[in-house]
């Protein structure tokens, strides 16, 4: 009987020792290095601080970044000039140009000395009832030195085949061999489709119905039409006005047209065209 006592006693007093050296051996042990969280998933590598995904050439400007600069898109108005994605040309675009008419009596417009959106317009600028603004108002062009100009967005295009084009506008005909997602640049629009492209550091005069169906257009801005205009009555002068203000204001209404490549003065007849 002792003996049995003895034997349960040396057994208990083993499995405490074994239990006791387990659990500081586990101790000892060094925690494990925490594992480090997912980076983000636009993580730039040159910087490792998170980027935005660079939009595709038809998501907007308003949104995430311009894919010109990959910084967010600002406007002209914004920012108070056109920086390098705009192209300046001494012409309004389209088939029919747009333009305004003087209806009201004693009409002043707001205008600037130079065609920049950032500055205040604030000169005032007379002009008589019945003035024709547009480009083929040939008579007021000549007399009273009126300019236009446009500011139009440098959108991008990407090819989705490969293709050949043709540029056969008014400069000798010549062709242009692009791959699948070679970048144009859309420079300026002319009318009927044809617009001035650029594809590196060469200029092509394409069509935009050649490319409607194997290329992705980005989406852009309306242009800014620009004219200068003298001033009548008071100090005369000229000034700069910029077309989309003008069309806001009271006493100005649409442009009119006497036939295709002719504009005038409004006569009140039954031939004025008016768009």
């Amino acid at each position: 009987m002792r003996t049995a006592i003895i034997a349960i006693a040396l057994g208990l007093l083993l499995a405490g020792s074994l239990w006791a050296s387990f659990t500081f051996s586990n101790r000892d042990q060094a925690d494990p290095e925490p594992t480090a969280a997912p980076g983000p998933m636009f993580e730039s590598e040159a910087t490792g601080e998170p980027s935005l995904p660079v939009p595709d050439p038809v998501s907007g400007l308003d949104t995430a970044r311009s894919q010109a600069t990959d910084e967010p898109y600002v406007s002209p108005k914004e920012s108070g000039f056109y920086d390098e994605n705009w192209n300046i040309v001494d012409f309004w675009p389209g088939e029919w140009p747009d333009g305004f008419t003087v209806t009201g009596d004693y009409v002043v417009l707001m205008g600037r000395e130079e065609p920049r959106p950032g500055s205040p317009a604030i000169i005032a600028c007379p002009l008589p009832s019945n003035m024709n603004v547009n480009p083929w108002n040939d008579d007021r062009v000549a007399t009273e030195n009126w300019a236009f100009k446009s500011a139009q967005y440098r959108s991008r295009i990407t090819m989705l085949e490969d293709a050949e084009l043709v540029s056969d506008y008014s400069g000798p005909k010549k062709t242009l061999e692009v791959e699948v997602g070679d970048v144009l640049r859309h420079e300026a629009y002319y009318s009927e489709g044809y617009f001035l492209a650029s594809f590196e550091d060469e200029e092509y005069e394409l069509n935009e119905s050649d490319l409607t169906e194997i290329a992705s257009f980005e989406q852009s801005p309306d242009d800014d039409l620009w004219v200068r205009v003298t001033c009548h009555y008071g100090k005369g002068g000229e000034v700069w006005l910029l077309l989309s203000e003008v069309q806001r204001q009271r006493g100005i209404g649409p442009v009119s047209f006497d036939a295709f490549g002719e504009a005038s003065d409004l006569d009140i007849g039954p031939n004025d065209i008016t768009r």
